[in-house]
């Protein structure tokens, strides 16, 4: 007589927490809800918006930070704020994030014939674009972009690529930014008419600004430092008290998008594809443990990208890996599809483009 053989449990794998599978949308559903319920409260009430719009930028980087933590622990929070310090990019790019957008403002509305008479000198607006300037970036811009250029952007682009990661930033880019609106004048003094003409430039700039933070954060190598003077520049060029109006730094922007995407263009690099990870960065690191402190010879280890984040990588394209603050370049061409990336000190051969693939330490 034979035993009944035991029923055995099928074996089920749990899920991974919606926090560890979907980060952004965890942090954007409750981020921009809270906000926008926050100013709406403010405004209706006849309130200055400024608490609400503090509560925001602590809302969105201690989110990211909380998230990040979970997902990595501190060495994963340390990354994340890594981009804020990486301040080598070359002078190109601190004239870029600068002194670009101020130029092109002035120079809009000289065109236009927009442009104020200077009584007190050049000297004084050039100084408070300074101040504006550094004002800004130290209060809100850098933390506003450690989240939504190196947090939001920086996994967006790597799941979709440059343009379309952009394009999917924008929107709750633009949505959380609706109350902007409403700041000057308040809820009661604000018509809708002149609400819908600032939602209108809203829509149209926030495309162009992602793209342009994209291309920025690939560029420079992650660094979450240019693209938050980038958008403090961006602010204080539209503070100028020299403008008529303060509509041309939203075209001056969208100008310097379109001639940074044909200068890219120009250059090989592609308008479309492009990313930044910082998973190859931690894979380094564990390389360098595992040996000692000391980089071993040879093909680095393959990583292991978490969804959605994979298809980044499996695209294959030239990649710059940060380690011990230099740049280690090495370039793929369609054949090396689905081989280990193996870095390489040696110059990248003719007709390729190193950072068309930036990994960097801040996604």
């Amino acid at each position: 007589m034979t035993k009944p053989t035991p029923d055995i449990a099928p074996t089920v794998t749990p899920h991974p927490p919606l926090t560890g599978r979907r980060p952004v949308t965890v942090l954007l559903a409750s981020t921009v809800s809270l906000t926008l319920l926050a100013q709406a409260v403010s405004l209706l009430n006849g309130l200055s918006v400024m608490p609400a719009k503090v509560l925001e930028l602590l809302l969105l980087l201690g989110g990211a930070t909380l998230l990040t933590a979970r997902a990595g622990g501190r060495r994963e929070v340390r990354r994340l704020f890594a981009g804020l310090t990486r301040w080598r990019i070359g002078p190109q790019f601190f004239v870029l994030v600068l002194v670009a957008m101020p130029v092109l403002t002035v120079a809009l509305a000289a065109v236009t014939v927009s442009l104020k008479d200077t009584k007190d000198g050049w000297t004084q607006v050039v100084l408070l674009y300074l101040l504006f300037l550094i004002f800004g970036a130290v209060t809100a811009n850098l933390w506003e972009e450690t989240v939504w250029a190196g947090f939001v952007q920086g996994r967006l682009m790597a799941r979709r690529g440059l343009l379309i990661g952009s394009l999917f930033t924008a929107v709750p880019f633009f949505v959380i930014h609706l109350p902007l609106a409403f700041e000057t004048d308040g809820w009661a003094g604000t018509s809708w008419s002149d609400a819908l003409v600032t939602w209108a430039f809203l829509l149209v700039s926030a495309p162009f600004f992602r793209y342009l933070i994209g291309t920025v954060l690939i560029d420079t190598g992650g660094s979450l430092l240019a693209a938050g003077l980038l958008h403090a520049s961006f602010n204080a060029s539209g503070a100028l008290p020299i403008l008529s109006g303060g509509w041309q730094y939203v075209p001056a922007m969208i100008a310097l998008t379109l001639a940074v995407a044909a200068y890219r263009r120009m250059r090989g690099l592609s308008l479309v594809d492009g990313c930044s990870l910082s998973v190859l960065t931690q894979a380094d690191a564990r390389a360098a443990e595992t040996s000692g402190g000391q980089q071993r010879p040879g093909p680095a280890p393959t990583p292991q990208l978490p969804d959605p984040e994979a298809s980044c990588a499996a695209k294959k394209q030239p990649v710059t890996v940060e380690r011990h603050g230099t740049a280690d370049r090495t370039d793929q061409t369609p054949k090396d599809r689905g081989r280990p990336s193996t870095p390489s000190r040696t110059p990248p051969p003719t007709g390729t483009r190193p950072l068309d693939r930036t990994l960097h330490d801040s996604g």
